[in-house]
């Protein structure tokens, strides 16, 4: 049971190290200069220079991502280039809705995942029971991104049933926000 878990836990640290190179290396990898972004096209070459030496971009790559990866497991997430302001409140704000989003798929998963294996399971082996297992399967092998495509298409263009904005209003009570 002991190697179990060491193993498991050996290979989650693994797996967020690789996780975190991949996260800073997708930062890194976008096109532009950070400086010239900033400051604009039309900028002076040395004022784009002081400022990249400046928020440390022109530091070795190992700085960079040693510097980045300490400052984020003290708790600091940096600050936004384009909004100058700290990133964590977007992280926040973003992680809120998509709680809530996950758990209102989860009330809504959860019994129908139930009853569909119920039904299943009383029809072994006849054609609802395959329909069933098609449809789970189906959904199961689809990227997320996909499933949710074909649902808003569904209910929100063709039934028009549910809106398909992104979020809903700041002050929207609980009903408001399930219709979302």
């Amino acid at each position: 049971m002991l190697s179990f878990l060491v193993r498991r836990v050996s290979l989650s640290l693994v797996t967020l190290f690789l996780l975190s190179i991949m996260v800073f290396l997708g930062g890194q990898v976008l096109p532009g200069n950070v400086g010239r972004a900033i400051l604009g096209p039309f900028a002076d070459q040395r004022a784009v220079d002081a400022l990249n030496h400046t928020l440390g971009v022109d530091r070795p790559l190992l700085t960079q991502y040693w510097s980045w990866i300490s400052n984020f497991v003290q708790g600091d997430m940096g600050t936004s280039y384009i909004f100058r302001s700290p990133v964590a409140p977007f992280v926040i704000d973003a992680l809120g809705n998509s709680m809530k989003l996950a758990a209102v798929a989860f009330v809504l998963v959860v019994p129908i995942g139930i009853l569909g294996g119920v039904v299943a399971a009383l029809n072994l082996n006849r054609p609802l029971d395959r329909i069933i297992s098609l449809g789970g399967l189906s959904v199961t092998v689809l990227p997320e991104f996909v499933t949710g495509i074909i649902l808003i298409l569904i209910f929100g263009v063709w039934l028009r049933w549910l809106p398909i904005s992104a979020a809903w209003p700041r002050d929207a009570g609980f009903f408001t926000q399930l219709y979302y």
